[in-house]
């Protein structure tokens, strides 16, 4: 039986209430308010999504929280600050969608399928697109409290990415996973081959154990892929039952919620107060 998302543990294992939940968003918020470097919202559904992957802990969420925009101050270009409007020749394409509804778990469902890599596409525009999806969703409570399955199909993947995977592009990349606010980020590999294999096997020693650890394989065996993903959600190339409208989910989650992922994106560490 899934677990109760709707109750909180603290990292001792302590159900907390109401009125404990909301002392400790008020402690993050007096962190981040003393902080000139940190230039974040304060608000309760920014502060909750970095508080949910870290058991409610103030400290820990405020320590997350410098480690990831540290990250994006000193490597800004694996990170998206500007309108998905910006985006949208590539957005528009069927490279990377939400799924409407959730998974067995209640996490967000997100498909990228790399077979549909355009010729012109770097390594940053396909980073920039899941930034702007992410926030897209991030804001979301139920998103917060039961996080992300990621579904991955690698069918039809151009060779001319393997020159996007070097040593600094893959540890900045791993870091980045590592430190997005999800409270469970599952990823779930789909229709791989013997040269994708190898490209997995050099970026492995790259990822965090927390990650490798969430990894599945799942080749061509929906079935496996049922298991965390119920079959009524998906699309029928992975043995689901439904019909994907690209365009109405873009302009639902994206377009029509522009301005806020622009904000959203616009979060920051000043390193040089």
């Amino acid at each position: 039986m899934p677990e109760n998302k709707s109750l909180v543990f603290d990292k001792n294992g302590k159900q907390l209430t109401e009125e404990e939940m909301q002392e400790r968003i008020e402690v993050l918020r007096k962190l981040i308010q003393d902080d000139k470097h940190l230039q974040v919202r304060t608000d309760v559904n920014w502060l909750t999504r970095f508080l949910y992957p870290t058991k409610f802990e103030p400290e820990d969420a405020y320590k997350r929280m410098i480690d990831y925009y540290k990250l994006k101050a000193e490597n800004p270009k694996f990170y998206f600050t500007e309108s998905p409007n910006k985006m949208s020749h590539f957005l528009n394409t069927e490279l990377k969608i939400l799924l409407p509804d959730r998974d067995l778990n209640g996490r967000r469902v997100f498909i990228t399928k790399m077979g549909e890599v355009p010729n012109n596409m770097s390594l940053t525009d396909l980073i920039n697109m899941d930034d702007i999806w992410m926030e897209a969703v991030l804001d979301e409570p139920e998103t917060q409290k039961n996080g992300l399955s990621s579904i991955i199909d690698l069918s039809k993947t151009p060779w001319a990415i393997s020159k996007w995977l070097t040593p600094g592009n893959m540890r900045v990349g791993s870091k980045k996973a590592d430190l997005v606010p999800f409270t469970d980020l599952q990823i779930h590999i789909v229709n791989t081959s013997p040269f994708l294999n190898a490209a997995i096997a050099l970026i492995f020693p790259f990822l965090s154990t927390h990650t490798k650890e969430h990894i599945h394989f799942h080749y061509t065996d929906w079935p496996s892929l049922h298991k965390f993903v119920n079959p009524d959600i998906l699309p029928k190339e992975y043995g689901g039952t439904q019909e994907i409208d690209h365009d109405a989910i873009r302009e639902k989650y994206l377009y029509n919620n522009a301005s806020t992922i622009v904000k959203n994106l616009s979060a920051n560490y000043k390193l040089d107060l």
